[in-house]
């Protein structure tokens, strides 16, 4: 049941992202050694975040809040937050910060992260501190 999901869950962030390719793989969403994070909108609008840095995005919940301030979205309007990770399959401290914060701002979606080294997605939901 857990696979069926997250193969569903990768086909619709795939769709999503593709603009208008017909299949896209995480590794094409995430082709370089850098860290980047994809925010999905409810309308399936996607916006792309990197500070080109292998370990880090260097963003939290008021930079998104506040970059979104310059668009018609809102944190609640988020659906699915999703970022790589090189070698770790565990949310880093900085990432149970930065969900606990969208979560104060309003953010109800989905923040998983993509990891190369195991080729899957993990849901913060579904893992422990």
């Amino acid at each position: 049941m857990k696979k069926i999901f997250i193969l569903g869950l990768t086909l619709i962030i795939s769709s999503v992202l593709s603009a208008g390719k017909k299949n896209i793989s995480c590794e094409e969403l995430f082709p370089d050694p850098v860290e980047r994070m994809y925010v999905v909108m409810t309308d399936g609008k996607p916006f792309k975040h990197t500070t080109y840095e292998e370990r880090r995005i260097s963003s939290n919940a008021w930079m998104l809040k506040d970059a979104l301030k310059q668009t018609s979205y809102k944190i609640k309007d988020i659906v699915i937050i999703i970022h790589n990770h090189r070698a770790k399959r565990k949310f880093s401290n900085g990432d149970w910060t930065f969900y606990r914060d969208l979560k104060r701002y309003g953010f109800s979606g989905l923040f998983l992260h993509y990891c190369h080294m195991t080729e899957k997605i993990y849901d913060i939901e579904k893992e422990s501190k």
